[in-house]
């Protein structure tokens, strides 16, 4: 993603010895703006992000014909943190994610992740299910 080392001043030094994709630089004017990335159809999209000091990104997932998805605005504050960041992703119950973007001043990221399995229920869900139809069949055996 990218090819250049960024310092994103209070948030770490990216780039040592990896490759990123990065929305101006430390040493220039920053301004806002966006990446957009486009891919065949998986389930589940993110990476790795950080910015030039406390702020914020917005990650917007696309379907079909640039359709918006999802879109969530997350603070990013990890000062003096070597490398810090946070992971940002979304998934989908079916592989109907196109494109991702992050928007935002000083916005920076690695290690995009793309993933065409669906995201699994997760197993409070299943307990759940699992208990309703334990109490269905409680009741009907005790309603005989």
């Amino acid at each position: 993603l990218g090819a250049f080392v960024a310092d994103v001043g209070a948030n770490g030094i990216w780039g040592a010895g990896k490759v990123f994709a990065g929305l101006g630089s430390f040493f220039e004017p920053v301004s806002a703006g966006t990446m957009l990335f486009n891919f065949g159809s998986v389930a589940t999209a993110g990476a790795f992000v950080n910015v030039f000091g406390p702020g914020n990104v917005t990650i917007t997932a696309f379907g079909a014909g640039g359709v918006t998805l999802e879109s969530y605005e997350v603070t990013i504050d990890t000062p003096n943190g070597e490398n810090a960041g946070l992971f940002l992703g979304i998934g989908r119950a079916s592989a109907e994610i196109e494109g991702l973007s992050f928007a935002g001043t000083g916005v920076v990221l690695d290690d995009l992740s793309l993933s065409t399995a669906v995201v699994p229920l997760p197993p409070a869900a299943l307990l759940l299910a699992g208990g309703l139809v334990a109490m269905g069949w409680a009741g009907r055996r005790k309603k005989a």
